[in-house]
């Protein structure tokens, strides 16, 4: 993301301990949502990953 943003990142999971992600510092969880562990993020490059069966 540019210098200076924040955006949520919804990443579809069924709990928020399943989530695996990059520079972790940067992002920080929230909450769960409608299937969704929901992250705050702000700038830089992130990468999540999680299964969802």
């Amino acid at each position: 993301m540019p210098v200076n943003t924040t955006a949520e990142v919804w990443v579809p999971a069924r709990r928020a301990f399943s989530v695996a992600r990059d520079e972790a510092e940067g992002a920080r969880f929230l909450r769960m949502r409608d299937g969704c562990a929901v992250f705050a993020a702000g700038s830089g490059t992130y990468r999540f990953s999680a299964p969802y069966a």
